[in-house]
């Protein structure tokens, strides 16, 4: 069955050969960026820094299209000028997490038309040394990458739960542990995993809700519940709605 697939943020090395693989078995692929890579695939524009952009994004994406199958954030590349953004946000919190989120609560309807649809988030392993703490300073506080990749894998385990029966499945791959010598010479920092752990991700029909597996040597599926406190996240999902009007 042919997929439609929807990838957020710039096309990376790893990107790039996924795409050719899905282009390849007949997918329809779909690019969401500032900056246009990829010459035989649709490319939608993008700004993930400004929210306004991201809001116009899905109005048009909504119009264009009637369903999705995969929902794929990419670990994101582009830099970002370290200075709050015009809505008074810290970048990177802004393109690692707020977009995301907006995305993903804005792409729900077309996910769930279809059966076996899929979100799929890739998370950097800082996510465990972030804070989610203070209120006042919750989106544009320092240490905002770590905070952010925190942020981000809490919501996951938070729309895990939330769409389950829903037929749409939330997965997340994390960068492989530093201390195990054999994958750290497998991986470099900035492209840590493959286009077939993505591929296993977007394509496997196995997948399941709380469940993790190893491919490639690795655990590519990960919904960590036991490293994230319920009273954080609810703290959390709260002060997202209220400042993203959801």
């Amino acid at each position: 069955m042919k997929k439609r697939i929807l990838i957020i943020g710039e096309v990376v090395s790893t990107t790039k050969e996924l795409i050719e693989k899905l282009t390849h078995e007949g997918h329809e692929v779909i690019v969401a960026s500032n900056k246009k890579v990829v010459s035989n695939i649709t490319h939608m524009k993008l700004d993930l820094v400004n929210l306004e952009s991201v809001r116009a994004f899905l109005m048009e994406f909504n119009k264009r299209f009637a369903y999705l199958d995969v929902l794929l954030f990419q670990e994101q590349q582009e830099k970002v000028e370290h200075i709050l953004t015009s809505e008074g946000y810290d970048p990177l919190i802004a393109v690692h997490y707020l977009a995301a989120v907006l995305l993903s609560e804005g792409l729900k309807v077309s996910l769930k038309t279809e059966e076996h649809a899929r979100i799929v988030f890739v998370v950097s392993e800082t996510a465990f040394k972030g804070e989610v703490q203070n209120a006042e300073q919750l989106f544009s506080e320092s240490r905002s990458y770590s905070n952010a990749m925190r942020m981000l894998m809490m919501y996951a385990v938070y729309l895990s739960g939330k769409l389950k029966g829903d037929h749409v499945t939330v997965n997340m791959i994390t960068k492989p542990q530093e201390e195990m010598g054999r994958i750290k010479k497998l991986f470099s920092k900035t492209d840590h995993h493959t286009s077939d752990d993505l591929y296993y991700l977007i394509m496997s029909d196995d997948l399941r809700y709380k469940t993790s597996k190893l491919f490639n040597g690795k655990q590519v599926m990960v919904i960590p519940q036991d490293k994230i406190l319920k009273e954080e996240t609810h703290f959390l999902i709260g002060q997202t709605k209220k400042i993203l009007r959801l």
